[in-house]
């Protein structure tokens, strides 16, 4: 590890301890689904660049931005095929293919 990659931590604590419990937090945060999951995950980034755990800059590094783009790219594709109407097509024309009958369906039995 370089100097300059060495990170330095406020109040002269463990780099690795400080960022293993902001994990550690904003992991039982996310899970207890009182706070939206992308404002937890938010401050727990800022949280470790205010502590110093990492600098802005190797912050920046460490965004995948191929993935990043993936998952937007994703997230159109679905919204317009949400709206459109496709899921639900696909759902109903998957249902006749099987020829499901109504009550069965409806109730969550297999109707074999």
């Amino acid at each position: 590890m370089t100097a300059h990659a060495a990170s330095h931590v406020y109040f002269g604590l463990n780099a690795m301890w400080v960022s293993t419990f902001v994990l550690a937090i904003t992991y039982a945060t996310i899970m207890s689904e009182k706070v939206n999951r992308a404002i937890v995950a938010l401050v727990g980034a800022g949280v470790m660049i205010l502590v110093g755990v990492l600098d802005q800059e190797e912050a920046l590094r460490g965004i995948d931005w191929n993935t990043i783009g993936l998952l937007t790219g994703m997230m159109i594709l679905v919204s317009i095929s949400r709206r459109s109407g496709m899921f639900q097509y696909l759902a109903i024309w998957s249902a006749k293919a099987a020829k499901i009958r109504k009550v069965a369906s409806r109730i969550g039995l297999p109707t074999g």
